[in-house]
């Protein structure tokens, strides 16, 4: 996972909870979250692509 990814999916993620009229942000914020963690415990933070 890189940050392209974790950033695409973010953004999916938001037009999703968009859609569907979710004002619960706290799901998006947990999965960003997530995402950073993985990219950091994967030690690929810059340019891994």
């Amino acid at each position: 996972m890189n940050w392209n990814t974790c950033m695409s999916f973010y953004f999916l993620a938001f037009l999703f909870l968009r859609k569907l009229n979710c004002e619960n942000l706290e799901m998006l914020e947990i999965a960003f979250a997530c995402c950073v963690f993985l990219v950091y415990s994967s030690n690929c933070i810059d340019g891994c692509d």
